[in-house]
């Protein structure tokens, strides 16, 4: 597979390369690197040469950032129909023993980083198509893909408005819309976002009042009214299908804003009414209980239907399955011994693109790839269901895929039988 590159010198290109060939795998606690090939190259030199290139003052977020939104650039119009989906969501990145990541601030009780992620999705099919964005909070501010600076100004919202304002400035060739959890539910940046032009899907809390019907209500008392309708069947977990229900309506937030300024004090801002989209969602079990509810709002254009904003919503766990690849179901994030904000940042674009090569083959149609996939899913030992290739399990067998391309290169395949006659009882 051809990936774009930084626009870095052709060595530095070449190195990129590597690296991200190197994540094609799935790590352990006790060994998060990357992983050298098993060529003629010692895997120490291979670790050398990592530690250089994130060291290296040419190297910088943005610039791992482009081939990622270049990927975006030319997948979006392919696998979507209308919109692009960008997913922003948080993670915890832990490091309470990690003594030498001497940026580390307060997350929670423990010592570490807070990342912040933009995950680009298709609006057809849920489909992960590239990260496109990433924030990594340290104690001494945001390092981000946005530009050079370390941004202490930025509340995890005020991230996200620069990232909107970013992502405009890329062109993409299909509008984007926003899907936040219920950490976006806040009427000063939902209005600040209308102005601007951006679309957005966030998840509201049930105890704030809005104007219904020309009353003033609780928006859950005005959810309660909402009559729903059965809409598509989900799958909750792998034996168990559940059915989403779906009601809509419209509200208006007509009241003040209180954010915090930047000493930490509230203040009133008042704003002009905001005429949103209130989707009442309920996911119900087989047997009739309530597994889920979500009250969303949204400024996208009416002609899309209520069910397909609920649709989109229930997507966003796919940045959940992300955070999950990153941690402990793929790169082990939590172990990397990077020092730096900067270099973990950094890695984290790297490891960014082995996901989205991943994806790709997750995705594919052509039967030489599902092929390849299915030989993939093989050689990793996973077990999964039927017809079905999870992102680790297509790490996993990618790994030894490579690994034994790389013995064959380099090895007589002889000498490689009468090694494993030496260590393998029984082996002929």
């Amino acid at each position: 597979m051809v990936i774009p590159t930084p626009g870095f010198e052709p060595r530095l290109q070449r190195r990129y390369e590597k690296l991200v060939n190197e994540h094609l795998h799935t790590s352990e606690n006790q060994a998060a690197g990357a992983r050298a090939l098993p060529s003629v190259n010692e895997a120490f030199a291979s670790t050398q040469a990592a530690w250089r290139f994130y060291s290296n003052p040419q190297v910088n977020a943005q610039g791992l950032a482009a081939p990622l939104i270049e990927q975006a650039r030319l997948d979006l119009p392919v696998l979507s129909r209308r919109y692009g989906l960008a997913i922003h969501d948080w993670s915890d990145l832990v490091y309470a023993t990690h003594g030498s990541k001497k940026d580390r601030k307060k997350i929670g009780t423990d010592l570490g980083y807070k990342l912040a992620t933009t995950l680009l999705i298709s609006d057809l099919n849920g489909f992960p198509i590239a990260p496109i964005s990433l924030g990594l909070w340290a104690n001494d501010g945001w390092h981000t893909t946005l530009d050079d600076q370390v941004r202490s100004d930025l509340s995890p919202l005020a991230l996200v408005s620069e990232t909107m304002l970013f992502l405009n400035r890329q062109k993409l060739s299909l509008p984007l819309v926003h899907l936040i959890d219920r950490e976006g539910d806040s009427i000063f940046h939902s209005r600040q976002w209308d102005a601007a032009g951006n679309l957005f899907l966030v998840r509201a809390d049930a105890v704030q009042r809005v104007v219904w019907q020309g009353r003033t209500q609780l928006l859950g008392d005005v959810a309660a009214q909402v009559a729903l309708q059965a809409g598509q069947a989900v799958e909750i977990s792998a034996n168990v299908i559940g059915q989403l229900l779906v009601g809509e309506t419209g509200i208006v937030i007509d009241r003040p804003a209180f954010p915090r300024g930047r000493e930490g004090k509230r203040q009133w801002v008042k704003g002009e009414p905001l005429k949103l989209s209130l989707v009442v969602c309920q996911l119900r079990l087989p047997d009739g209980r309530i597994e889920a509810e979500w009250y969303l709002l949204s400024n996208v254009p009416a002609q899309t239907r209520a069910e397909q904003l609920a649709e989109w919503y229930y997507w966003r766990w796919r940045i959940e399955s992300y955070f999950k690849l990153l941690k402990s179901h793929g790169f082990q994030v939590d172990q990397w011994q990077q020092e730096t904000a900067d270099a973990i940042a950094k890695r984290l674009l790297v490891a960014a693109m082995a996901c989205v090569l991943v994806w790709r083959l997750q995705r594919a149609t052509e039967p030489e790839t599902i092929a390849l996939r299915d030989l993939l899913v093989r050689l990793s030992g996973r077990q999964v269901r039927r017809g079905q290739a999870t992102a680790p399990a297509i790490l996993a067998g990618l790994w030894v895929f490579l690994s034994a391309i790389e013995l064959l290169e380099h090895y007589d395949l002889n000498d490689l039988k009468r090694m494993a006659g030496r260590a393998v009882p029984g082996y002929s």
